[in-house]
């Protein structure tokens, strides 16, 4: 049943994002346990409001936030938890807007005091969230180390704009950043895949930066003594999107959007898609989720 400050969301679109399948392992498990719908972020049409719901009307666009379960054909939301998305946002990228961009967004923004001609150094620049980080970083003139795997993503990053591309294939990514990171003037470390790799980059850093893990693409966590291993110079943070948003109101959220949308106005990202798959297909999208090589996001759509 509807509450009354509540819509119910008929969902159009929503990405198959790594975090999706975490809880699905077993992890998560105070805060997820089964059963459950997965699915964090996507874009949807109301289709019906609470009698208390004000400023949303049947048929307007939203993201409802705060939740699992977008991975249904329907969800109860609260409008609390709902941003509308404006008109010139299409399906494909508004599915996407929140995990991803949110956290680039935030991180850049609130967790760093950067100043143009200061460089960032950012792992798992295949994933999806990179561009946001390279589209960001180019607006504040800041300078961008992209570390890749593969001669081909190397060539993608130097003709994207990165500053400087680190091949793992072919370099060691400490004693690159290490070596280059005065030249640099590299103040940040962003870490989206933790064990080795992470571990390598935070080791690399100078005194007065910043390393910043926000993501587990490897499945290996950071070893427990990181803060031993790196020393006091290099301030260690861990990123987790679900607590700044959960801290803010419902007014925190909307500003933080508009912020987004405006951004995005100005300076367009591309938030490619590789595939579209039904609902009912879940098998073969997570099928193709998992291959090699992938240049987008795969979609769940109905």
């Amino acid at each position: 049943m509807l509450s009354a400050r509540g819509v119910r969301v008929r969902m159009i679109a929503r990405p198959i994002n790594p975090s999706d399948l975490i809880p699905i392992t077993g992890a998560y498990r105070s805060r997820l346990a089964p059963p459950f719908v997965p699915g964090f972020e996507g874009v949807g049409r109301i289709v019906e409001v609470g009698s208390q719901t004000h400023g949303f009307a049947v048929g307007d666009r939203v993201l409802p936030l705060g939740k699992n379960g977008t991975w249904a054909e329907e969800i109860v939301a609260d409008a609390d938890w709902c941003v509308p998305v404006p008109a010139a946002f299409g399906d494909d990228d508004a599915a996407q807007l929140y995990i991803n961009p949110t956290t680039a967004w935030w991180i850049m923004r609130r967790e760093l005091d950067l100043k143009p001609g200061d460089g960032i150094a950012v792992n798992a620049c295949g994933s999806a969230i990179s561009r946001m980080f390279l589209a960001i970083a180019k607006a504040r003139g800041l300078r961008f180390i992209a570390i890749v795997r593969g001669a081909q993503r190397a060539r993608q990053w130097r003709d994207a704009g990165a500053d400087r591309v680190i091949d793992r294939e072919l370099e060691d990514i400490g004693a690159v950043l290490a070596g280059e990171a005065g030249a640099l003037r590299v103040k940040a470390g962003l870490d989206a895949v933790g064990g080795a790799d992470g571990l390598a980059m935070a080791q690399a850093l100078p005194a007065g930066s910043s390393f910043i893990h926000y993501g587990l693409l490897s499945g290996r966590p950071l070893p427990g003594d990181l803060s031993a291993r790196v020393g006091e110079a290099v301030d260690i943070r861990l990123f987790w999107l679900r607590n700044v948003v959960h801290a803010m109101d419902g007014a925190g959220r909307a500003a933080l959007f508009r912020d987004l949308f405006d951004f995005f106005k100005e300076h367009p990202v591309a938030l490619p898609v590789e595939a579209r798959y039904r609902l009912a297909d879940i098998g073969a999208a997570l099928a193709h989720h998992e291959r090699s090589g992938r240049n987008g996001k795969i979609l769940l759509v109905d």
